[in-house]
């Protein structure tokens, strides 16, 4: 076969295949345009309500007791005897006896005191019946006195002293009763006691610590919030407190007050919340 013949197939095919591909293309069906659908959203609808609701911040804080004590003796005298239920932890009701001191020489002093009223009021009675004396004796003289010379006729200042020394002996009786009732210590609150300082024996004074406790009936909680919910803050309002501790319960806290400064670090104020346990 010649070139020219080669090159007249070469060129028969290539224009088949360019006219089979224009076929195939001009025979593919169109696509038609069409309008998007239009979906529409599923909404709820709820009627409209007024309500009043308060504003709420959550925050944590720290917990302090309400008292805290270190209590001293207030006479001096050895230790006889200790509760056994004095002894750290313990949690225990106001006006439990928690120690007695020595008290016989302040039954002695109170003896004393007594004995020496007694002997005052017999003084007294004496000074009174002169007096009485005095008085009839100037009624039968009808003499005429100056005020001063009539009352000292009238043993006036004698009485007067006589009655002094009562009341003044009266005074010392109540004070050696007082120091008596002293020998016995007892629990000023409904507390806990966190440490015992003394011992059966231990000489004690005015400025022996013998036991610190801590009040368990109501406790302070210093919680911070921003400035600017000081005047949403409804201080007649209880405050809900939660713990992880409380097995999901909470409890309900009273607002005192809220702290003059603020948190030198991320300058919130604090306020004090006071939770009593009942």
């Amino acid at each position: 076969m010649s070139r020219t013949a080669q090159l007249l197939i070469t060129i028969a095919i290539l224009a088949g295949g360019v006219s089979a591909t224009m076929w195939i293309k001009n025979s593919n069906p169109k696509p038609e345009r069409k309008a998007p659908e239009v979906v529409a959203r599923l909404v709820e609808a709820r009627e409209l309500e007024r309500e009043t609701t308060r504003p709420t911040w959550p925050a944590g804080g720290t917990v302090n007791a309400s008292d805290e004590v270190s209590l001293a003796a207030q006479v001096s005298a050895r230790v006889e005897w200790i509760s056994p239920e004095a002894i750290p932890g313990a949690r225990l009701s106001k006006g439990t006896l928690l120690a007695r001191l020595e008290s016989a020489d302040f039954d002695f002093a109170v003896k004393q005191k007594q004995a020496a009223l007694a002997q005052v009021e017999a003084d007294l009675a004496v000074e009174q019946g002169q007096a009485d004396l005095a008085a009839e004796e100037f009624q039968l003289s009808a003499a005429k006195l100056s005020a001063s010379d009539r009352a000292l006729v009238m043993r006036e200042p004698q009485l007067a002293a006589a009655r002094a020394a009562v009341a003044s002996a009266k005074a010392a009786v109540e004070q050696a009763k007082l120091d008596l009732a002293r020998t016995e210590i007892r629990m000023p609150f409904d507390g806990k006691i966190m440490s015992r300082k003394v011992s059966p024996g231990s000489q004690v004074g005015s400025a022996s610590t013998l036991f610190d406790l801590v009040a368990t009936d109501t406790f302070w909680i210093e919680v911070k919030m921003p400035r600017a919910f000081l005047p949403w803050l409804d201080n007649q309002h209880a405050v809900t407190l939660s713990q992880q501790h409380w097995a999901g319960k909470t409890r309900q806290a009273r607002i005192l007050n809220v702290l003059p400064d603020v948190d030198s670090a991320d300058r919130q104020v604090k306020v004090v919340l006071a939770l009593d346990i009942h």
